[in-house]
């Protein structure tokens, strides 16, 4: 099962990225699965999991300790790994992400 993580604001807007193998990393260092370029999103910002047929986002950060902007889940600051389901939209930095699982 693959998912897609669209910028829908920000850095790159309308740009459609699929992934089909977890974690997936997100951030601004190259070496991310999802780079992005913003100074809000720390190099390591945030991860997809995958576990059985859930998924979860993680804001991950320095050394595991959050990134110093955080993320945000509809809206809703997050701790550690947090359930995430098709259709939801998240910020990282000053960028705005939905994502989906394409079935």
């Amino acid at each position: 099962m693959s998912v897609t993580i669209e910028v829908i604001g920000g850095n790159e807007d309308g740009k459609i990225f699929e992934f089909n193998k977890f974690p997936v990393t997100l951030g601004r260092h190259h070496e991310d699965d999802l780079y992005i370029s913003d100074t809000r999103i720390s190099r390591h910002h945030a991860r997809i999991l995958r576990d059985d047929q859930a998924y979860f986002l993680e804001d991950v950060g320095r050394e595991g300790k959050g990134s110093t902007n955080g993320t945000y889940l509809n809206n809703t600051r997050i701790v550690g790994k947090t359930l995430l389901s098709s259709g939801d939209t998240f910020l990282i930095g000053n960028v705005w992400l939905r994502f989906r699982v394409l079935q």
